[in-house]
């Protein structure tokens, strides 16, 4: 059975949790979608840097467009956000007949409309669960639940980071200082918040979620 080759653009906190699942169940992946499921080539800023994953350091690359322009793979993950360059990336692994998932959601509020045109003009699927509160999950609900509907409001926590940080600043009294290094470490925040305590994140994913609630792409 032919496996599916998978090529990983971003090896962060949402990458290395790509990889552990991946590789830690496997047999309920292969099940599910019929075919092994293998993660052949990693795009990274750096092959050197310490991981706390163990990766092969053959599959990694701090070139993206080698993993885009690689004949063997078959679908591209892409978890390394950023907005114009990924699009680059992204529209050009559609035009060579690879299909996307993403968990970016500021490059889909800003361009989903683009990528998932081209998607459709190459017979390519685009999954953009993980770019909106992808544990509930929102975006299928949206498009598959509610396509007859009129949705007059949608209301609710689209952002676990602030979340977390608000809730033991006004519970626990903690300061935000220490309450932000917490969500670092145990991985709920980024190294670099910014996106997320200034209210960008959250934007970006309402725009999201009011677009496909008003006009599905």
């Amino acid at each position: 059975m032919k496996p599916v080759k998978v090529g990983l653009l971003g090896l962060g906190t949402v990458g290395t949790g790509v990889v552990r699942i991946v590789e830690g169940h496997q047999e309920d992946l292969s099940s599910q979608v019929g075919s092994p499921i293998s993660i052949e080539r990693i795009a990274v800023k750096d092959r050197e840097k310490y991981r706390n994953i163990h990766v092969d350091q053959n599959k990694l690359t701090e070139d993206p467009w080698e993993v885009i322009r690689d004949p063997e793979i078959d679908v591209i993950v892409e978890v390394m956000g950023g907005i114009e360059q990924t699009k680059s990336y992204i529209l050009e692994a559609l035009e060579r007949g690879k299909h996307i998932v993403t968990a970016n959601k500021d490059l889909m509020a800003l361009h989903g409309a683009e990528i998932l045109a081209k998607a459709q003009e190459k017979q390519c699927d685009v999954f953009y669960e993980a770019s909106v509160a992808g544990g509930i999950p929102i975006i299928r609900t949206l498009i598959e639940g509610f396509s007859s509907d009129r949705i007059m409001k949608i209301m609710g926590i689209v952002n676990g980071t602030t979340n977390f940080i608000l809730t033991k600043m006004s519970q626990e009294g903690a300061s935000y200082e220490d309450v932000l290094a917490e969500a670092q470490q145990l991985g709920y925040a980024e190294a670099d918040p910014t996106s997320d305590v200034e209210g960008w994140t959250p934007r970006a994913r309402w725009l999201f979620s009011e677009r496909l609630a008003s006009e599905p792409m």
